[in-house]
């Protein structure tokens, strides 16, 4: 018997996405940064408040 795709997507716990998006979000903010030439105090406050969020958000379910 062969496991499709679709088996192992519907299978998968949804902590694992969740983890997976709140790990990327400092480097996804970081890169619109850089993407958008944006060094602003603003843009510096958003990723430091929500890189260190998914930091110990991934800290807390290791």
């Amino acid at each position: 018997m062969t496991i499709t795709k679709m088996q192992i997507l519907l299978n998968m716990k949804i902590k694992y996405p969740i983890n997976f998006h709140k790990g990327l979000t400092f480097a996804i903010i970081l890169g619109l940064m850089v993407l958008y030439h944006n060094f602003t105090i603003g843009a510096w406050v958003y990723l430091s408040l929500h890189g260190t969020y998914g930091f110990l958000w991934l800290i807390k379910f290791s």
